[in-house]
Formats: C-alpha cells, structure tokens, sequence
C-alpha cells in the first residue's frame, strides 16, 4: 500500500465512523419524533448541520499526514455548520511508511493506525500487539455547533485470534 492509498483509505474509515456516530445518536435521542429547535441565534451558512430530525450525508473526510520525530498526534474536527469536509491531521512518526502503510496496517478493525507501540512474534511473523488509533466522538449540540465529530488517541491491544485483527481498547472504561 501507498501513502496516498493509505489516506484515501482512512479517509473513508473517517467519514464511515462519523456516519455511524450521528445515526447511532439520531436513533438513542429519537430525533425524528423528537427534533431539537433550531438555535434563536443565526446558524453558520450550512443550516442542515443544526436540523437534527435527519442523519446529515458527510462528506468524505480530508486527511493529511504530517511527519514528526516527536510523539504522534492526531487532530479531527468537523462541524456541519460549515459545510465543509471532516479534515483530519495525522503527525506520524518516520517509521509509519514502513511499519504500517506499506504492510496494509493503516486501517486494522475499521480503525485508522497511528503508530505501532509493541510487536509481538508468532508463527506468522512480526505484526502489532498495540497501536494507538484516533477514537471518535460525535454529537449534536443544541447550540451553536449543531452535528460534529471530534477525535482524541488512544491504545488498543491487537487481538489476532479471529480471521482479522481486532482492536480491544486497552483502557478498560471503554471496552
């Protein structure tokens, strides 16, 4: 796999996860029975990000990659009140070209890969035991923002046992 293949890759994990989060949200608050007011205050120019009676269509996440030799960081914002792209920044390390792109491992368990923290060794060779992974949070704020995503890192431990590679959160409060 490529680089530019890798962020077209995640760019559509990205936007998946948003989807999901704003339809699982939209189905637990029952928006469509119960819609929020429109805020008193003038939304930005893209009023479908404040109409909470529907799941908003998002718009293909952009996603950039910067190199650091500091600790990896990701940054995802999107709000549909401005009618733009989920933009997505991801600072990787020099070894993320090696050690995840080009072996396939951009995107394990429809989570995007930061960084590889520990290896393990098997019988089918070297492969992640943790990564770090962006976790993304959605939500429909009844005041200015309206629909948005966020996301923060966090460590997941590799579980190979099935078929495909499962990521199990390593903090507990989120398993």
């Amino acid at each position: 796999m490529q680089v530019k293949e890798a962020r077209e890759l995640i760019g559509q994990v990205v936007t998946a996860r948003i989807e999901c989060g704003f339809a699982r949200l939209h189905q637990e608050h029952e928006f469509a029975r119960h819609p929020r007011p429109v805020p008193a205050f003038r939304p930005g120019d893209h009023a479908p990000g404040h109409d909470s009676s529907r799941v908003p269509a998002v718009p293909l996440a952009e996603v950039a990659t910067t190199v650091t030799d500091d600790q990896p960081k990701v940054f995802l914002s999107f709000r549909m009140e401005y009618g733009g792209r989920p933009y997505r920044d991801m600072c990787v390390r020099r070894s993320w070209l090696h050690q995840v792109v080009r072996p396939g491992w951009a995107v394990m368990d429809d989570r995007v890969v930061v960084d590889v923290l520990e290896w393990a060794t098997g019988p089918t060779g070297r492969r992640p035991s943790k990564v770090a992974s962006c976790w993304i949070w959605t939500d429909f704020d009844e005041g200015p923002h309206g629909w948005r995503a966020w996301g923060d890192m966090r460590e997941y431990d590799v579980d190979w046992r099935a078929q495909a590679p499962v990521l199990v959160p390593s903090d507990p409060v989120l398993r």
